[in-house]
């Protein structure tokens, strides 16, 4: 009972005291500061308000005021107070707060307070009295009082003469050392330059930046002009480059020619495997050597060193030894049409290995002997040969009659980068042996009835040139007879049966060429029998009849067309040719066939009595052979037409004679009843 009393006092207690006080949190939404952060420049006045916006709910009982380094103001029960200071010198007021206490609650509102002061000067200057192109130099920037430093940072920019002198950003110093620096600081930022000959006429400046939040504040040097110095552009070596025979003196100027420019203290000079000569602050020096003879001695360089800076500039050299021989050769005794020999070409002492190849040239005696090239041989191998070197190159030909009497000859040929030297070997004159064209068959072709012997010869006829270790043969389906080192051989068959027997080559082999003539060969047979027959036993007039052809193993099919004649007994019973028939079928057949062919005739009054035969036609290339039939005699009967227009005829002819006959009978009858009635009336 005691325990639910005083639970319900405690109860009691605490409504009543949350229903009747305000505490601070609730007026927090209502602290309002104004303005909300403050950007001041050192020694400046500065104020920032702070108030509490009207609510339904009654606000009493509170403090309303300011916290910071340089004034407290504060007020009670007032809706607004104000913080205020004249010169703002404090580098620390970095930060104000308004409170707002109500009773034993409090809660704040903070303002930033940014302070700054610009810079008393910003001096950009140069390290170096003169620039020359390719030496670093240093840009410095002096910044006398700005601040705060940590929010400093130094802006570098370039203006160029070719792009309007817009000035373009190229770099930004910070400093990491200033980070929690709050006052204001003297700074001096370096950038370092390497000048290029653009940078003549360039223009620098330099910016101190403040980084103030949201705002920046930039305030700029007074822009430099720099004057870039190019003594490399005045660098001058004669010759340009140097071409020297191998032992032979050399020598090359370099000098530095006249400028506007001051030059001083600097040196002049050759690097060089052979020889380094140099010179202070003269105007030029001298390369020179008595005899060349260090092939690696490819370049040689010519420098001009002004203090830390350095340039140069390069002479390519380039060692040459023309060949003490050039000499070509073949490397077969006898050249041969068809058959692949070689020429070699052999180069003693000649330099350097890398520049060079072997030129190939041919004169033909039909071409005014001029000589042409038709190759050139390099050496892969020596590409990184910069020595004198011997080498021996050879060029395979393939002779041909063509080349019989033309002329070759090889050069050495140093590919001096813009200079070429050539040295030519003496030329030599080929022989080329043709025994192709001395190879003759005969006859040059067969034509050879079916069954019935056949022979051909092959021979070499004679030359003036030597014919030794060679095969003579004959290459056939059905013979292959050879010979070695003889003048002729004879092909030979007692009977030609084989009718694949179409060619039969003759062929010729010296050492490793083979040439050959061919013999085409045709095989043919007559035809048992050719017979001409009617397909009808009665030719009528108009009606379409066929005759037929039947030719009984003729061959070669292929070769088989049958031709038909007509002989009218009205021009002398001469056959002329009507027609031909060809079997499309038999176009790849080589044996004898057995062939019946047809023709449609239709037949007029005019065929009656006339002759008609067939023949079976070989057509043997440039022979013919023609075995011709029996011919037959036609008979043609009347067609049912000619009976009918024959009919018709008799019967006009019978209707006329009738009609002429009773008119006859009339009139006559009509004379006599008239003699009459005049006989009775007298």
């Amino acid at each position: 009972m005691e325990v639910c009393v005083f639970s319900w006092l405690l109860t009691a207690l605490s409504v009543g005291l949350y229903g009747k006080y305000t505490y601070a949190e609730d007026w927090c939404d209502h602290l309002v500061v104004s303005p909300p952060f403050l950007l001041v420049e050192y020694g400046s006045p500065a104020e920032a308000n702070c108030s509490v916006t009207k609510t339904n709910q009654t606000l009493n009982n509170y403090q309303l005021g300011w916290e910071s380094k340089a004034s407290q103001p504060y007020t009670n029960n007032e809706s607004s107070v104000m913080w205020k200071v004249d010169s703002l010198t404090m580098w620390e007021e970095d930060q104000i707060i308004c409170y707002l206490t109500v009773r034993r609650t409090s809660c704040e509102n903070k303002v930033n307070v940014t302070i700054y002061k610009s810079p008393d000067s910003v001096t950009l200057s140069s390290m170096s009295d003169v620039w020359v192109s390719g030496d670093q130099t240093q840009l410095r920037c002096q910044i006398e009082n700005v601040g705060p430093g940590r929010k400093l940072s130094v802006r570098w920019s370039r203006a160029d003469p070719n792009q309007k002198n817009i000035f373009i950003q190229i770099n930004e110093t910070s400093f990491p050392d200033l980070v929690n620096k709050m006052e204001s600081v003297n700074v001096t930022a370096y950038l370092n330059v390497t000048p290029s000959r653009e940078d003549d006429g360039a223009q620098y400046q330099c910016a101190a930046l403040l980084n103030l939040d949201k705002n920046l504040k930039q305030i700029t040097s007074q822009p430099i002009t720099i004057t870039v110095h190019h003594w490399c552009d005045h660098l001058v070596v004669s010759p340009p480059f140097l071409l020297v025979e191998y032992g032979s003196p050399a020598e090359a100027n370099c000098s530095v020619t006249k400028t506007n420019q001051t030059l001083n203290n600097y040196q002049l000079g050759w690097e060089s495997k052979s020889s380094q000569p140099y010179t202070n602050n003269e105007s030029s020096v001298m390369w020179k050597v008595d005899s060349l003879t260090m092939w690696e001695e490819d370049q040689i360089i010519c420098y001009l060193t002004v203090r830390r800076t350095s340039c140069e500039n390069k002479v390519n050299v380039t060692i040459y030894k023309s060949p003490d021989s050039v000499t070509l050769s073949s490397m077969s005794d006898v050249w041969v049409s068809g058959d692949q020999t070689q020429l070699r070409c052999q180069i003693e002492n000649v330099g350097p290995g890398r520049k060079l190849s072997v030129r190939w040239s041919r004169a033909d005696p039909n071409q005014k002997n001029i000589f042409i090239q038709i190759n050139e041989t390099s050496f892969p191998d020596l590409v990184n040969k910069m020595e004198s070197v011997n080498v021996t190159a050879y060029l395979n030909v393939t002779p041909s009659r063509e080349d019989d009497g033309a002329q070759y000859q090889c050069a050495a040929l140093l590919n001096l980068d813009k200079n070429l030297k050539q040295i030519t070997s003496q030329p030599i004159t080929i022989t080329v042996h043709h025994w192709c064209d001395h190879l003759v068959v005969s006859p040059p072709f067969l034509l050879v009835e079916y069954g019935s012997p056949a022979e051909a010869n092959c021979s070499v006829t004679k030359t003036n040139q030597t014919l030794n270790n060679y095969q003579l043969g004959w290459e056939s389906k059905s013979s292959q007879p050879y010979t070695n080192n003889e003048s002729s051989v004879m092909w030979k068959v007692d009977s030609l049966t084989m009718w694949e027997e179409d060619q039969i080559i003759c062929y010729l082999t010296v050492r490793r060429t083979s040439c050959e003539n061919k013999v085409n060969v045709t095989i043919y047979k007559s035809p048992d029998s050719v017979t001409l027959s009617s397909m009808s036993d009665v030719w009528v007039s108009g009606d379409q009849t066929q005759l037929r052809c039947q030719i009984e193993n003729v061959g070669p099919g292929r070769k088989l067309s049958v031709r038909w004649s007509r002989a009218d007994p009205n021009q002398k019973n001469i056959f002329i040719q009507i027609n031909e028939t060809s079997f499309p079928d038999l176009v790849n057949k080589m044996e004898s066939v057995n062939v019946t062919a047809y023709l449609n005739v239709t037949p007029s009054r005019e065929d009656d009595g006339a002759q008609y035969q067939c023949a079976a036609l070989l057509n043997l290339d440039k022979n013919l052979k023609q075995i011709t039939s029996q011919p037959i005699t036609i008979t043609v009967h009347p067609g049912i037409k000619t009976h009918i227009t024959v009919l018709i005829i008799i019967i006009v002819l019978i209707i006329i004679i009738a009609a002429v006959s009773i008119s006859y009978t009339y009139y006559r009858c009509k004379g006599k009843k008239g003699q009459q009635e005049g006989l009775e009336s007298s």
